[in-house]
């Protein structure tokens, strides 16, 4: 850990892994259409991170499978706001264009 200021920083010496979420149901309703690369990273309190390089995302948990349920429940919410929000916003709807190249709510086909 470095100290500075009168504040302890910890720093993070663990190597990340990868995983990959791939194609197909990931929870009931939505599907990904092309696999996804996830980082998973532990935590200083020993919790551990997943995150992406595409959508800039994470989910944490106390387990790997934890947090790759929490991360794919982030997606999902990422999913929906940008639904909610894109109408007459060309940015948004890019944005929402970009995660539907990776992620299908089923029915919505």
């Amino acid at each position: 850990m470095r100290r500075g200021a009168g504040l302890v920083i910890g720093m993070h010496v663990d190597a990340s892994e990868h995983v990959v979420l791939p194609r197909g149901a990931i929870v009931p309703g939505w599907r990904l259409l092309k696999t996804l690369m996830l980082r998973i990273e532990r935590d200083e309190d020993g919790s551990f991170v997943v995150s992406d390089d595409i959508f800039a995302l994470h989910g944490d948990g106390e387990t790997r499978d934890a947090a790759i349920r929490d991360y794919v429940q982030t997606l999902i919410e990422y999913h929906d706001l940008l639904v909610e929000r894109a109408i007459g916003d060309q940015p948004t709807s890019a944005l929402l264009s970009a995660l539907e190249r990776y992620l299908e709510k089923e029915g919505d086909v």
